[in-house]
């Protein structure tokens, strides 16, 4: 299957309290907001909504994210995830998200909410991703101790 995006929305603003404390910078910090329907195929299958703080990666506005990969962009920038922590739970499609799904509001929906850190321990990058149940699959692994086999 192809992966596509498209965004909904890219741009620059302010942090919230609560998105402060998430990143631990002070209230006010600018953020890089991106929201993107990414599809499979040509099909909706979840809506992203990422946020980064643009200090980490200042070229962010500039980037075509129909195209682009955030990982990879804030690779590129030294400030590459290489841990993320997730929580998924279901939840009803809320009103906002769903024509972007085709999906009715309140219908059964997965949410992500992931935070992702560096190499140095800094938060790189929070996003919270509604998935379509029907059109998602979650696969994990849990390693407990040294490394995974290959």
């Amino acid at each position: 299957m192809t992966a596509t995006s498209r965004v909904i929305r890219a741009e620059v603003k302010e942090a919230s309290l609560d998105e402060a404390d998430q990143f631990g910078v002070a209230a006010g910090t600018r953020l890089f907001v991106l929201e993107r329907v990414r599809m499979l195929d040509g099909v909706p299958v979840g809506v992203d909504s990422s946020r980064v703080v643009l200090n980490v990666a200042p070229r962010l506005p500039e980037t075509d994210f129909s195209k682009a990969s955030l990982i990879e962009e804030l690779t590129a920038g030294g400030a590459e995830p290489v841990v993320a922590q997730s929580v998924i739970e279901a939840k009803g499609c809320p009103e906002g998200i769903a024509g972007h799904l085709d999906l009715t509001p309140g219908d059964p929906v997965l949410v992500m909410h992931q935070s992702m850190v560096d190499a140095v321990g800094r938060v790189v990058l929070v996003s919270t991703i509604t998935y379509r149940g029907d059109r998602y699959r979650l696969r994990t692994s849990f390693v407990r101790g040294g490394t995974s086999p290959a």
